[in-house]
């Protein structure tokens, strides 16, 4: 059975620090407090707009060793009475199909629509938000689940498009995201004999702490 690959870009950001008094944003903490009692998901689904009955979601998450990052997977989620599902049977059973063939919904059931990953720390969010969408969504979404800890403070994320000095993308070959939920980075240098591999629910344990405590060239990979 061949397995099929699918390159991924990972996009970063910074989030920005207005208080010269503290050396980060503090948001860890915010969002630490505020996961611990938003358990259930049904606590964390944002509502767009009044006008709109889709919703964000922050499905799952998990915490790196010491809470010094966290890996979150955001679910974009309608109402399943605004879209069809056609049953696989028809295709092999019926020559043409209408619209009484498609199934729908009710307004209480809910329909997954798409998904991306990110990693965030005090400093820095890195995400595989596609880059045809603004980061404001993110952005929206955590100022809203944080908005009875983080007072009249909000969280601005600057996207960063200039990389480090002394630092080249030669570093990395590629980013893959392979059939089997699994994450591989291989490095082009040859003096290099290992790569980074590991399923995406342990993101957080490999991967991610080398993106975090400085591994960067992934981070900036735009």
């Amino acid at each position: 059975m061949s397995t099929s690959t699918k390159n991924i870009t990972l996009r970063a950001f910074k989030i920005e620090n207005d208080n010269l008094t503290t050396p980060h944003s503090g948001i860890l903490s915010l969002l630490e407090t505020t996961l611990a009692n938003k358990v259930m998901t049904v606590d964390r689904l944002m509502l767009l707009n009044t006008e709109e009955p889709d919703r964000d979601l922050l499905a799952n998450f998990t915490w790196a060793t010491n809470n010094t990052y966290m890996f979150g997977m955001m679910l974009r989620i309608i109402p399943a009475d605004r879209g069809g599902v056609i049953d696989d049977v028809l295709f092999s059973e019926k020559k043409t199909i209408t619209i009484t063939d498609i199934n729908t919904g009710n307004s209480n059931q809910s329909q997954y629509k798409s998904h991306y990953y990110f990693a965030i720390d005090n400093n820095h969010v890195i995400t595989s938000l596609p880059g045809n969408q603004y980061i404001y969504r993110l952005q929206t979404y955590i100022n809203w689940l944080l908005q009875n800890v983080r007072g009249n403070k909000m969280f601005h994320l600057t996207e960063l498009t200039k990389l480090p000095e002394g630092l080249s993308l030669k570093q990395i070959k590629s980013i893959q995201f392979t059939g089997d939920n699994r994450l591989s980075v291989t490095p082009t240098d040859s003096s290099e004999s290992t790569s980074i591999s590991t399923k995406i629910m342990n993101i957080t344990n490999d991967l991610l702490r080398h993106i975090m405590d400085g591994m960067i060239p992934i981070v900036w990979m735009i």
